[in-house]
């Protein structure tokens, strides 16, 4: 047991590196004379002996001369890389239970944001002078010492059976090599944004961490999956925050708007660095001796179907190298499926650029079919959106931002006449006509919903056929799966998701009932309130999206039946 949870601590805690070592190219290098040569020789020893502090000491005196200095611009970030490993997951480790029962979660992070705020700075010089760096090999060693994990285990005794698993240490060794350029510095100065994106949103909230564990401690817990009641479950959910008054609420230090923001910039800034990465792939495609080695088997130029790649990514394990993609799939190199077209990656660029723009400015909105072309540059074709039944505004959430808790649903009342609150999540359901015996939240037929006076909806022309035992009985994804003959209706107070969110319902037509059809038919069109444009959600409209996004999920568009054995095509989307 604890030789795997070794190596599964291993390979999670150089995940990271791994991404960050996903591609390669370039065509230039800088040294500079016989000393500024013996200077990186020396930095770069200094990596290959895994001291990243030493590395960067040997180049600070050449980039205060020399800013564009390729082969230190490497060295700094090849050093975060390692010191993010073998030095700040043992930062983390150590203050673990301080910072996080003292939901100061930033304070976790400092020194892990320091290596990830650096890296950018290096990989934009990188590629803007097409800098190549050789190396003869990058270890990369994790060695974490984590008894004091154990002392967790007196906050709750839950907590003494899984850290009793856990090896008292860790030292898992990962060697990347050998040549680094322009495309290798994309995919770590994108990874290293996203993560600052991550860590950001982090930080800006409240965990709420000691309030959890009480949760648990004394004798309450999370409501009990009840495959019968799968609507109860999500609204007994709500216990959470009862538990937890400020859990996802912006933390106590009051700089969780500004990491919202911060957050945004991070992600423009990620998507901005790996838009354009298959210019740089064909600079040296074939080169086997990049961390990820492209070859273009069919010599037309651009990243596609049936072309290669092959990952110089290696951990050590029973006094042996072993490559880690050949570790979970068998084989080193990595075949593109002939259904990739030559059009993925300006596809992907295009895509990528579109995203960018509404973070930099707020337009354009995402549309679902913009995605569209990607999807069948992938072989996905079948899986594409039909029309715009909704339209995001991701700027929208970082440019004035809210707390993760602010977009839950709100919460349920007691019963149909009263406002007391109950603490459950204000969510129902429609059930077939027929359904008896189930709780007051499951409501047959087409009908109002949350009728206390709070977000009333009205019926919306949708409603699970009456003749349906289960939308959808059969495999998926794998697994054998039964979706019951319900649509979920949910109540939130701030529909748009902080102005996010915007709907057109006059492009749902096909889930649109005539006015006083018979319960189950699809003819007719939309209510008259289904105004051809894109506004606001409101309650109302978004939770026509759920009903016929489900519904069209799990039925044949033509018929109106429910699947049986697959999952059908949706034609809302």
């Amino acid at each position: 047991m604890k030789s795997n949870v070794f190596k599964l601590l291993g390979l999670s805690a150089v995940a990271m590196l791994i991404a960050f070592t996903g591609f390669g190219c370039g065509s230039k290098s800088s040294s500079g004379g016989s000393n500024t040569a013996a200077t990186i020789k020396a930095a770069s020893d200094a990596l290959t002996a895994n001291n990243p502090l030493g590395a960067k000491s040997k180049c600070y005196n050449i980039l205060q001369s020399d800013p564009n200095n390729c082969s230190c611009q490497w060295v700094y970030a090849l050093a975060d890389v390692q010191d993010l490993a073998q030095n700040q997951l043992q930062v983390i480790i150590n203050n673990l239970e301080v910072d996080v029962i003292g939901d100061n979660i930033a304070g976790l992070f400092t020194g892990v944001s320091m290596d990830l705020t650096d890296i950018p700075t290096r990989t934009k010089v990188i590629e803007a002078n097409a800098c190549e760096f050789t190396l003869p090999t990058l270890p990369v060693t994790v060695q974490l010492d984590l008894s004091s994990l154990q002392s967790l285990s007196s906050l709750s005794s839950s907590l003494s059976g899984p850290l009793s698993a856990l090896p008292s240490s860790v030292n898992a060794q990962f060697a990347f090599g050998s040549q680094w350029g322009p495309a290798e510095a994309k995919v770590l100065g994108s990874t290293a944004n996203s993560l600052l994106a991550v860590i950001n949103v982090l930080s800006a909230h409240a965990l709420d961490t000691s309030a959890l564990i009480s949760m648990f401690t004394g004798g309450g817990g999370l409501p009990k999956l009840n495959s019968s009641d799968p609507i109860g479950l999500v609204r007994g959910l709500a216990s959470i925050f009862t538990a937890a008054p400020t859990l996802l609420a912006f933390n106590v230090q009051g700089t969780g708007p500004a990491d919202i923001t911060n957050a945004g910039n991070e992600i423009n800034a990620a998507l901005k660095e790996i838009n354009g990465l298959n210019a740089s792939l064909q600079l040296d495609k074939g080169n086997t001796a990049k961390v990820l080695s492209y070859n273009d088997v069919n010599g037309d130029g651009v990243v596609d179907g049936g072309d290669t790649f092959t990952v110089g990514a290696l951990y050590y394990t029973n006094s042996t190298w072993v490559n880690i993609v050949q570790n979970l799939t068998g084989a080193e190199t990595i075949t593109l499926p002939a259904r990739v077209s030559k059009n993925v990656m300006p596809d992907m660029d295009a895509l990528l650029t579109e995203f960018s723009n509404n973070l930099t400015n707020g337009t354009p909105d995402i549309v679902p079919i913009d995605i569209n072309n990607l999807l069948g540059a992938v072989g996905l074709t079948a899986m594409s959106f039909q029309t715009n039944v909704m339209s995001l505004d991701p700027n929208a959430f970082f440019a004035n931002p809210q707390p993760l808790r602010h977009f839950f649903p709100t919460l349920s009342t007691s019963s149909w006449t009263t406002t007391t609150p109950v603490g459950q999540f204000q969510v129902e359901a429609e059930v077939t006509a027929t359904t008896t015996g189930v709780p007051w939240y499951y409501e047959a037929g087409d009908v109002s919903h949350f009728t206390d006076g709070t977000n009333s909806i009205a019926p919306d022309g949708i409603s699970v056929p009456f003749t349906a035992a289960n939308l959808f009985t059969g495999s998926l994804l794998g697994m054998q799966l039964t979706v019951p003959a319900m649509i979920p209706y949910i109540s939130f107070s701030d529909p748009t998701m902080d102005g996010v969110l915007s709907i057109d319902l006059s492009q749902m037509l096909e889930f649109c009932e005539a006015q006083g059809s018979t319960e189950g038919t699809l003819a007719g069109s939309c209510p008259a309130n289904a105004t051809a444009n894109f506004v606001p959600a409101d309650n109302y409209r978004l939770d026509k999206v759920i009903a016929g996004g489900i519904y069209g999920l799990f039925t044949d568009s033509t018929t109106g039946s429910p699947y049986t054995t697959t999952v059908g095509y949706n034609p809302i989307w």
